[in-house]
């Protein structure tokens, strides 16, 4: 069944997309994974000690392939449908892309500017050091 050369150039859009996430999750399982391993043969000391630290790195690196592959599914989809001349979802996925970008803008130079906010203290999740929670008070 020969259903036109939109069609075939829809479903090659597909198998791209397809073969993307599925090679992507899997490179960026395999770098996040080496990268645990390598921390954990090294003896992972956390965040005061050194050791281990380039494990750390590289599982941090698996982890932005993670964060990327939706994005960079995003725009295969936006050049995808420009070669097909779908000019409705190039708007949809321009959009969906500027989201994409404006929400990373937002994320990295806005907190430099308006300053970071206040750490939340060590000693318990939102306890200030040295204070009895309200239900241990007399």
């Amino acid at each position: 069944m020969n259903d036109g050369p939109v069609a075939a150039e829809s479903r090659q859009l597909e198998t791209l997309l397809t073969a993307l996430l599925l090679y992507g999750t899997v490179i960026a399982s395999v770098v996040t994974g080496a990268g645990l391993l390598l921390a954990l043969l090294s003896g992972y000391v956390g965040v005061g000690g050194s050791t281990g630290t380039i494990g750390m790195r590289i599982v941090t690196a698996g982890i932005a392939c993670f964060i990327l592959l939706p994005v960079i599914r995003v725009a295969v989809m936006l050049i995808g449908y420009v070669r097909e001349r779908d000019y409705r979802f190039v708007g949809i996925a321009a959009i969906v892309l500027l989201i994409i970008v404006l929400g990373f803008v937002c994320g990295t130079v806005l907190p430099a500017r308006t300053g970071s906010p206040r750490p939340m203290p060590r000693s318990g999740v939102g306890v200030p050091p040295n204070r009895p929670f309200s239900s241990d008070r007399q």
